[in-house]
């Protein structure tokens, strides 16, 4: 694996990455002046319990009170079709204060009501922490003032194993994204709430979206409903926004404006929609959410708008206006088995790829691979790597082309690495065994080819030029201190707060670094000062990796 002076420092290596930058883009809230912020008091964790920090200012207090809202929205909106319903893969909703963005969220949780799922994945945007990737709420449960609802066990288990997931206390303490959706959960299913996965999206690179929407997809089996939370335009001075001035019309100019950005969506064209968003800047607090959605549906998946709103159509007011939408997404077929057949519980989530299973046992062996295990390997990311970049098309694995043994099937986390003359030209990857190792090449063959934010994608007349490493890796385990890293057998992962950053264990060799220096390095990668690896708070976890290459 050829490094050039800094080239080993700037890997994308897709697990909690440092968390160095601004949040999630405009400020967002409600509709119009002066709602977002009233009343709010920091959320809090006692028991394991996480309290709504927005009772009483973006919805009210008293139950009966917050009920009776909820079902006079509840009750306005139109039914479903209940054979369409019971397709649901997923719900767009917003997540301004019940007042404004209420009655369009109400259209998507009928929906909901007349699916009956057993969990609910409720995916928002972070307004008020700055990370990459995914937090993911990890507490027991989320109070409301109609009690609490459980977090899935289950799914928890899940969500940790990804890479890119992480629990930061302090993106949950103030955010209302995924707090505004509990209570309408709470009201449709009065006798026996679902459970939820709470996750809160912060910055995202390109090349992250591949890998969390893969993760997610996994926990969309039968008995799941997604709900991705997101406003959409916040149109003016309050939101830095104006594209337009503020005169006749302006409402109608902020309607063409949305829709540009919900037909896309509609469309499931995920290109589209990142583009149209650079070209407008439109200030859609869910963008990520969303791109996240539209990465992970299957084939074949309907959509449907459902509702559309403004807070200037309630207030009369479009000097600082904020749009809503509400969009469904469903199946042209029912899953496989029907919910809880057999009292199994939910199983298979969405995927695109033949072959698919869930994740088993996802202990790894300590065996090494074989020389045709590893030659098999490289053939799959080779053939990978020219069939997508040339067709956009992937072989399938286990179609009979490739010997998949026992040792490939093994939940293991992997590197692929591509170089072209000796420079590399590359490298994506995951350490937590997510999947089977031969799927984790082959996925990480075509994120290195085509989703390395600091590369473009590879061309067709480069293809000949590209040589192929895959680093296959063992499960991080924890050491006490710095003093248990055994420099060139350890990769190294590096944590404090919500900073992060990873070395592969080839790295500190390859640049002639001793330890406190290959310490210092990965501090200042992780957003941190030089010497923060000396800080009693620093945590540390090593792996070890099989390095092979095509010869």
């Amino acid at each position: 694996m050829n490094r050039n002076g800094g080239n080993t420092i700037l890997f994308t290596l897709l697990l909690f990455l440092s968390c160095c930058t601004a949040g999630n883009g405009a400020e967002q809230g409600g509709g119009g002046k002066g709602e977002r912020g009233q009343g709010l008091s920091a959320g809090r964790a006692q028991g394991g319990v996480h309290h709504s920090p927005i009772a009483g200012s973006w919805y009210p207090a008293d139950p009966e009170a917050l009920r009776r809202l909820l079902e006079g929205f509840l009750d306005k909106a139109p039914s479903p079709d209940p054979a369409e319903a019971s397709r649901l893969i997923a719900v767009v909703v917003p997540h301004a204060g019940y007042a404004y963005s209420g009655f369009t969220a109400a259209h998507a949780y009928r929906w909901i009501r007349q699916r009956r799922p057993k969990r609910i994945l409720i995916i928002g945007p972070s307004h008020y922490a700055a990370f990459r990737g995914i937090s993911f709420g990890d507490f027991d449960a989320y109070e409301t003032p109609l009690g609490r609802v459980p977090v899935d066990p289950a799914g928890r288990k899940l969500v940790k194993a990804c890479p890119l997931v992480g629990f930061y206390p302090e993106a949950h303490g103030k955010e209302h994204s995924l707090d505004i959706q509990v209570p309408f959960l709470q009201v449709i299913f009065p006798e026996s709430t679902p459970s939820i996965l709470p996750l809160l999206v912060g910055r995202l690179e390109k090349e992250d979206v591949p890998v969390l929407a893969r993760c997610i997809g996994k926990l969309l089996d039968n008995e799941t409903v997604l709900v991705v939370s997101s406003d959409f335009t916040h149109y003016g001075p309050r939101f830095g926004y104006i594209p337009f001035p503020n005169e006749t019309g302006v409402a109608e100019q902020i309607r063409r404006l949305d829709q540009g950005a919900c037909d896309r969506i509609l469309r499931l064209d995920e290109r589209g929609f990142v583009a149209y968003r650079e070209k407008t800047g439109i200030t859609i607090c869910g963008r990520n959410p969303i791109t996240l959605l539209l990465d992970l549906l299957p084939e074949g998946t309907r959509s449907r708008q459902l509702f559309y709103a403004t807070s200037g159509q309630l207030t009369g007011d479009y000097e600082n206006c904020v749009s809503y939408y509400a969009l469904a997404f469903v199946r042209n077929a029912l899953w496989g088995r029907a919910p809880g057949e057999n009292g199994t519980k939910p199983t298979g989530g969405i995927s695109m790829k033949k072959g698919k299973k869930p994740p088993a046992d996802k202990d790894v062996s300590a065996d090494t691979l074989s020389a045709a295990e590893r030659s098999t390997l490289l053939r799959l990311a080779r053939d990978t790597i020219e069939e997508y970049v040339r067709e956009r098309k992937r072989p399938d694995p286990l179609g009979g082309a490739y010997k998949i043994t026992p040792a490939l099937r093994r939940h293991r986390g992997a590197f692929v690495t591509l170089k072209a003359h000796g420079r590399l030209r590359g490298c994506i990857g995951y350490i937590q065994p997510i999947e089977p190792l031969f799927e984790t090449v082959q996925e990480n063959a075509i994120n290195a080819a085509t989703r390395d934010s600091r590369f473009p994608p590879v061309r067709p007349d480069e293809l000949s030029a590209i040589e192929i490493e895959i680093s296959a890796l063992t499960p991080p385990v924890p050491v006490s201190s710095y003093r248990g890293i055994h420099l060139g057998r350890d990769g190294i992962i590096l944590k404090k707060g919500l900073h992060q950053a990873v070395f592969l264990p080839q790295v500190a060799p390859e640049q002639g670094w001793d330890l406190p220096e290959t310490l210092r390095h990965l501090s200042l990668k992780a957003g941190l000062s030089e010497d923060a690896w000396r800080d009693p708070d620093a945590k540390f976890l090593v792996f070890t990796a099989e390095v092979f290459e095509e010869e």
